[in-house]
């Protein structure tokens, strides 16, 4: 695994999703575990910019990352605020698997935490 998967991989689990769509795999998916599958480079990067327009108030902080040979993950939280100004949470899990320096698949993990 080299450092620009890392970043990619950083990047995209914070949010910053336009730093890596030159990066997606034409033919990625990726699979957002108890939501939706999503297939192709133009469905992602059309997800990617509607949910980026939801999260600009939104903070995300990367804690850890493991790094395979082909794949990393990468585990953080993100805080909001809710409709009713209260303080919101959910922790998240990106797993990347990569081929040719492109991202084939990233299978995501989401939750409601408590803080």
């Amino acid at each position: 695994m080299n450092t620009i998967q890392q970043k990619i991989s950083e990047e995209f689990s914070k949010g910053n999703f336009q730093f890596a769509f030159e990066y997606l795999s034409e033919n990625i998916q990726w699979n957002i575990i108890g939501n939706k599958i999503l297939k192709g480079k133009d469905e992602v990067i059309e997800w990617c910019t509607e949910i980026g327009k939801e999260m600009s108030d939104t903070i995300l902080k990367n804690k850890n990352s493991i790094i395979g040979d082909s794949s990393i993950a990468i585990q953080g939280y993100c805080d909001y605020t809710t409709p009713d100004n209260q303080p919101g949470r959910v922790s998240y899990c990106d797993v990347f698997q990569f081929r040719n320096e492109k991202i084939e698949e990233i299978t995501s993990y989401a939750m409601e935490d408590k803080i």
